[in-house]
């Protein structure tokens, strides 16, 4: 359960580590504005840590699957934490949304029936509020609907505080990071911590993103020390879905420095790069011993390996002395390879 807040708290950028931002770029903001952004950092830390006390015991009772009337107090508890003249009180209501997710949809009448008051409490003046009712809109899934409810409160907010709302607004897209949400993000990542910007590179895993995020992926990849451009390969670059021609060059060019890189490989990849993939995968193969990447690759050359891939790959299995499980999964490569080219 705490796992969840750490989740929620991770949406509003009020865990105890965020405070301690990494803002070290030439063109950064200026010691007073750190210290201010950390300030309010910490309030809203200590705000939620309140919180969450009172909306923790609310997800508890809400599970008691055995005990109607205990499960019943607690979705009434929240309702009346959510309309509540108060900003506490809201919050904790929030909180208790994303941690009620689910068993609302179960014993809690839905979401939807939710959303209403959620994107009132949007336009709240706390900023607490507002990146909490986001977080929990985006705690229901999907919702389109709600992507430009989402963007008004990102845009209102400091980007060093508005990063930490990128993962809620790519569920909320479900995982199309095109138009407005790709230029969103693409703007956060102008923030000058790091931290803020590594945010924003986690949210973007699993999604679907468009021409101008993935350029601006490659561009970070090349742009940054070796650090920060693992951070961007592991967790973008490697982990978004329907990988361009530009995402595939910058992976196949970091193999040999991220193994992360063949894992991005071996997914994702459009019907006119697999050629270029599987040439790069079975190299991997000819040349590194069995291991966890080296299974991922005969894997993925099953799916994306044409006969001349599965010429190499017999040559690979009359030529190493391979495992008897390690020769199987070549073979099983080479069969779907033709099942696949008749």
């Amino acid at each position: 359960m705490m796992k969840t807040f750490a989740t929620v708290l991770g949406y509003l950028g009020l865990s105890c580590a965020s405070a301690a931002v990494a803002w070290y770029l030439p063109w950064g903001p200026s010691e007073a504005e750190r210290e201010a952004v950390e300030q309010r950092m910490d309030d809203l830390d200590e705000r939620v840590r309140a919180a969450r006390v009172e909306a923790w015991q609310w997800a508890e009772d809400a599970r008691q699957f055995r005990d109607a009337d205990r499960r019943a107090a607690a979705f009434d508890a929240m309702h009346a934490a959510l309309d509540a003249p108060s900003d506490d009180r809201n919050l904790t209501g929030l909180l208790a949304v994303a941690e009620m997710k689910d068993v609302i949809a179960e014993f809690g009448g839905g979401f939807d029936p939710l959303r209403p008051r959620l994107r009132e409490l949007t336009t709240s003046p706390d900023i607490a509020v507002r990146s909490a009712a986001v977080a929990a809109l985006a705690a229901g899934g999907p919702s389109p609907a709600d992507v430009d409810v989402a963007v008004a409160v990102i845009e209102g907010m400091e980007r060093e505080l508005a990063t930490r709302l990128a993962r809620a607004l790519v569920q909320l897209a479900d995982g199309a990071v095109t138009g407005e949400v790709s230029a969103v993000l693409r703007d956060l990542l102008e923030s000058s911590d790091k931290g803020a910007r590594k945010s924003v590179y986690s949210a973007l895993g699993g999604a679907r993103v468009d021409d101008a995020m993935a350029d601006a992926i490659v561009d970070l990849a090349h742009s940054w020390t070796y650090g920060e451009a693992e951070d961007v390969i592991y967790s973008a670059a490697s982990r978004i879905l329907d990988k361009n021609e530009d995402i595939v060059d910058l992976l196949v060019d970091r193999i040999a420095k991220d193994d992360i890189a063949i894992y991005g490989l071996t997914f994702g990849i459009a019907p006119d790069q697999h050629a270029r993939v599987s040439d790069a995968l079975v190299d991997i193969v000819e040349t590194r011993a069995p291991s966890k990447r080296w299974r991922q690759c005969l894997e993925a050359l099953g799916r994306y390996g044409s006969a001349r891939h599965a010429t190499r790959l017999d040559n690979v299995a009359m030529s190493l002395a391979l495992e008897d499980d390690d020769a199987a999964r070549v073979l099983a490569a080479m069969a779907a390879i033709s099942a696949r080219n008749p």
